[in-house]
């Protein structure tokens, strides 16, 4: 399958920083075979995942005193 181009500045190893337009790349990803997709974020960035079908399974990971006063993810994430 076709490698999506990255700039080199933004990939370490096999480590990925993808650019806004990341939902294609990660889908496109996603196709391939090979071992799981990790992708870590807020709220925002996990309803945009589910928004485009690309999460198989969930992991949270909740820091309480980090997210304040933030957007709850158990409300706007339809699960």
């Amino acid at each position: 399958m076709k490698q999506e181009p990255f700039l080199p500045m933004l990939q370490r190893g096999r480590m990925r920083l993808l650019p806004s337009t990341w939902w294609p790349i990660l889908r496109n990803m996603k196709r391939q075979e090979g071992k799981p997709i990790f992708a870590h974020g807020g709220v925002s960035f996990a309803q945009n995942l589910v928004k485009h079908g690309l999460v198989d399974e969930f992991r949270f990971s909740i820091h309480s005193v980090a997210i304040g006063k933030g957007i709850s993810g158990c409300v706007t994430i339809p699960i």
